[in-house]
């Protein structure tokens, strides 16, 4: 809360509190602005639901072209970036994925794109948004497991692509900007004849990145990518239409500009876990605290040993299909919804983040290190089919079936290298390369079938009830390496964990990971998901509506191994890695209102949610190493506010306010460990009959959770003389409360604040406007994430994987010019 006071004073400059999602151009009235949240086009002050939206001239002008954008003009949504393309998290309402699939669905028109990482945490985004053609972006926050299927549990992000034009039209759209930015992108669409029309559309971007390594030189936070769209709309028949989309991206990134922050602190675990003979006494190390701003730190990476150059970074290369069929009746309309996407994406990085520099600084001389190495293949297939109806009468009603397919194969190839012993400075850089590396291979199959109803009852004019719900099966398959009863007990096998390399003791000079089997378990689960709606309309200008829904994440395998074996504990059984659904119980009281002659907008919600058995990672140690498995650890509460207010008093001016309130808890959070971090964290242990320490962080705050989270926005328009032509001017300003960044509370994010201007012209096929990202410059970071950092020195010797971490340097200010041309 340090940064508050400076950052509103200066934030008044430019901006009222508040956040603008949708600026059109000024008039008398707010337009209104339909929506395909619930599966039909529907007016958004209609929806009983707490929805956020981004129109097309608004992802324009904001230069919105991936998730983080989204969250940064959505109060209550927090993105975080971990390991690069797979571990991305998206946080709605405090509801935080620490491990198992990701708690928010991402969808293409209304079709599950939502993807599950493999070795790492988070979920990866199979799409480049820049290339969608997006009509519409919607955040609906709030369980719609019901009414988006298996990943909603906290919410949704939704993409609504553009239709075809029923005329021919044309665009060209520029940006270019500081730091090597630049990107062009295109679209034509219109009809082929009375009953067809297409829309294509194309995209080039290159980035440098905002910051160079300065160890290797190279460059961050930079990458380059190339994609293509085409769809396609054809009417049938007066009542059939069919919509077909595909599209192709390849993107490569480099990098990140990453800062680490090495262990400072020593934690001694408490008296009963070493009288009980859990662990040994030692210190723990890790980092605490709160990261504040970059300061004088600079991004420095370990070079690739084999080139001395930066290690490659990242490259993703999706392909994606839809069709969507529509066939309407006297009675309702029939709805068939297709999807398949075949993405493959690589990240050849550095692991570890930790960077001893010699004295010249252009080498890593630390002793230990790692890199990770990455190379998956997802498909996924998704068909749904659903009945709508449209009877005269009070009733209606909307059933239907989902079945969807996840097929994922990963090849691992990083290395971690240890030093067991006094060795030259630089171990990393003479070990890595003449390791000899055993590829493991990941995967995931997952099979989910679901039945979903929703009946709709107009009780009178006023009063509406809804009740829906779905009823789901899903299977999921895991493979990966395992050092099992049927595998080879070499050195190796008995005491290490891939990528893990070490020295074979009867080979000296010979680096290797171990040999390892292929294990495989399947795990099913089944759950119900309700929800009901009451709403009440007393006049065309208010709703008011509450909401009771429950969310389900389903039971899983970890395939989070962070280096170790699938089978941890060697004894040719996946039941260590297997956790239980997660459940999430929201009571939500909601109002939409209009006011001044729909001149103002005012909206707001309150929510209370009741978290049981969350997924949470634990580590055990198995043969000598910290080995992370899931548990399903007790209860927690989330209770929060959000309003959003959008005010046009005039044709001129613009102006919003959002705001979102969070309060999150763990009431019962209890779980077994002997882990020597977890404990000395936790600061307490009871010893289980099993030799372990049940620790208990009860009252902890959720993690990923800021109390306070505004954004604001203003702007004026106004004719150029007699011209034709508009000009504007606007800005907005986010602020973001501290939060924490795991259960322990012992280190976080402080809070920042970012603003935005622009100045531009708008004239009827042309607009052109210049850009200032991050006015004032503000360098503080937006995430942290934990990480190893090899060997932290102690006074009772080595300290194996510190819990030590690492944070994205933030975008520093930028300029640039927007530009499109439409003919």
């Amino acid at each position: 809360m340090k940064h508050l006071d400076k950052h509103l004073l200066s934030g008044t400059a430019i901006a009222l509190a508040g956040a603008l999602l949708a600026t059109e151009p000024a008039w008398a009235q707010i337009p209104e602005i339909i929506v395909n949240t619930r599966k039909r086009e529907e007016n958004l002050q209609s929806l009983p639901l707490s929805v956020s939206v981004l129109t097309a001239d608004a992802i324009e002008r904001l230069g919105i072209d991936d998730v983080r954008d989204i969250a940064k003009f959505t109060p209550g949504v927090v993105f975080d970036d971990a390991f690069g393309l797979t571990d991305q998290r998206l946080v709605i309402r405090g509801l935080s994925p620490s491990r198992g699939r990701p708690n928010s669905a991402v969808l293409v028109d209304g079709i599950d794109f939502t993807t599950e990482s493999v070795s790492t945490a988070g979920g990866s985004l199979l799409f480049d948004q820049r290339l969608l053609d997006v009509q519409n972006i919607e955040v609906v926050k709030g369980p719609q497991s019901a009414l988006y299927g298996r990943a909603a549990f906290a919410g949704a992000v939704q993409y609504i692509t553009k239709d075809p034009a029923e005329e021919f039209e044309g665009r060209v759209g520029v940006d270019v900007g500081d730091y090597g930015r630049y990107s062009v992108d295109g679209s034509v669409s219109g009809p082929i004849n009375d009953a067809l029309g297409v829309r294509i559309n194309a995209l080039y971007w290159e980035e440098e990145g905002f910051y160079e390594d300065a160890l290797t030189g190279g460059p961050l936070g930079g990458g380059e990518g190339y994609g293509i769209s085409a769809s396609a709309k054809w009417q049938a028949s007066d009542d059939i239409t069919v919509k077909a989309r595909v599209s192709y991206a390849d993107d490569e990134f480099d990098p990140q500009a990453t800062i680490f922050f090495e262990a400072d602190t020593f934690l001694t675990p408490p008296a009963s876990a070493v009288t009980g003979g859990v662990v040994s006494g030692a210190p723990s190390a890790l980092f605490a605290g709160q990261v504040d701003d970059l300061g004088g730190s600079v991004p420095r990476l370990t070079a690739d040993p084999r080139t001395g150059e930066p290690y490659p970074g990242g490259e993703r290369e999706v392909f994606s299909a839809t069709l969507i069929a529509e066939w309407d009746v006297d009675f309702g309309t029939f709805s068939w919804l297709t999807g398949f996407i075949d993405g493959e994406t690589g990240q050849f990085i550095d692991g570890d983040q930790d960077v001893v520099p010699n004295a010249a600084g252009d080498l890593d001389i630390a002793r230990g290190g790692s890199e990770l190495r990455f190379d998956t293949d997802t498909e996924i297939i998704s068909q749904e089919i659903r009945f709508a109806s449209s009877f005269d009468g009070p009733v209606n009603f909307t059933v239907g079936g989902l079945f969807w397919k996840e097929e994922v194969e990963q090849i691992e190839t990083g290395v971690v290298v240890l030093p067991l012993g006094m060795v030259d400075e630089g171990y990393n850089n003479l070990v890595t390369p003449i390791t000899e590396i055993n590829p493991a291979l990941v995967g995931r199959e997952t099979e989910h079938w679901s039945a979903f109803a929703k009946v709709e009852w107009n009780i009178t004019d006023q009063w509406k009830a809804t009740v829906e719900g779905r009823y789901a099966e899903e299977d999921a398959t895991v493979q990966g390496p395992g050092c099992g009863i049927e595998a080879p007990l070499d050195f190796l096998c008995a005491f290490a964990a891939p990528p893990l390399a070490l020295e074979d003791f009867f080979n000296p000079g010979v680096f290797a990971q171990p040999d390892t089997i292929q294990t495989v378990d399947t795990i099913s689960d089944s759950y119900f998901a309700p929800k009901g709606i009451l709403e009440w309309t007393p006049n065309d200008d208010a709703l008011l509506y509450f909401s009771v829904a429950q969310g389900i994440k389903p039971a899983g395998i970890t395939t989070l191994g962070g280096g170790g074996f699938l089978d941890a504990d060697a004894d040719g059984s996946l039941e260590e890695a297997k956790f239980d659904a997660e459940k999430l119980l929201t009571y939500e009281l909601g109002a939409k209102t209009t006011w001044l002659d729909n001149t103002l907008r005012l909206n707001g919600a309150v929510f209370f949610q009741e978290y049981t058995d969350k997924q949470i990672p634990v580590r055990r140690i198995v043969g000598g190493f910290p080995v992370p498995f899931v548990e399903n650890a007790g209860e927690a509460e989330v209770f929060g506010i959000e309003l959003d207010a959008l005010w046009q008093p005039t044709d001129n001016w613009t102006l919003s306010l959002a705001y979102a309130y969070l309060d999150g808890e763990y009431t019962d959070f209890r779980f077994e460990t002997d882990s020597n971090s977890n404990i000395s964290r936790a600061g307490n242990c009871t010893v289980t009959p099993d030799g372990l320490c049940l620790v208990d962080i009860s009252g902890a705050t959720m993690e990923d959770i800021p109390e306070h989270a505004v954004t604001a926005s203003i702007g004026y328009r106004d004719d150029l003389s007699n011209t034709g032509i508009q000009w504007f001017v606007e800005g907005n300003v986010q602020y973001q409360d501290e939060r924490f960044a795991d259960e322990y509370n012992d280190r976080g994010v402080d809070a920042f604040y970012t603003a935005d201007v622009r100045l531009g012209l708008d004239a009827e096929n042309w607009d052109v406007l210049f850009y200032v990202n991050n006015v004032f410059d503000d360098d503080s970071f937006q995430n942290w994430t934990s990480g190893g950092g090899g060997i932290v020195e102690t006074a009772e010797g080595g300290s194996f994987f510190p819990s030590s971490g690492f944070a994205f340097a933030p975008d520093p200010r930028h300029v640039g010019v927007r530009a499109s041309f439409e003919f």
